[in-house]
């Protein structure tokens, strides 16, 4: 049976760029690999970790290669991407609303996880 594991489009970030706590990200990813886990997010992921490197890009933080570099670094970890539709589209919906929020993105992610049965990492 495999084991999933939702990661978030920041974790990648913060393991592949430098930074003071990318040791903590490197190990973390090493223990998950070590027990097996099947990293996994929503096809969202994708846009979010290749605009983050194009922003950083865009305003001089990384050079065009690095930037590409970064992206297809990200893509290289094997994350699986799963789909998303409609009835989830509204239970995000739903839950920004319950939350009273005017971003999206946590109560979809967080609605895409509790009707798919894959938590989010606790990183």
């Amino acid at each position: 049976m495999t084991t999933y594991l939702t990661v978030d489009a920041s974790f990648i970030v913060k393991l592949i760029l430098p930074n003071d706590q990318q040791p903590h990200y490197l190990a973390k990813m090493a223990s998950w690999q070590v027990n097996n886990y099947q990293l996994c997010a929503p096809m969202l992921w994708a846009y979010e970790v290749t605009s983050v490197f194009s922003k950083l890009v865009h305003f001089g933080q990384l050079t065009e290669a690095s930037g590409q570099e970064s992206v297809q670094l990200a893509f290289d970890l094997g994350i699986e991407l799963f789909p998303t539709d409609w009835v989830q589209s509204q239970k995000a919906f739903v839950w920004t609303r319950r939350l009273l929020t005017i971003a999206i993105i946590w109560p979809w992610r967080s609605s895409w996880e509790l009707s798919v049965g894959r938590p989010i990492s606790d990183w």
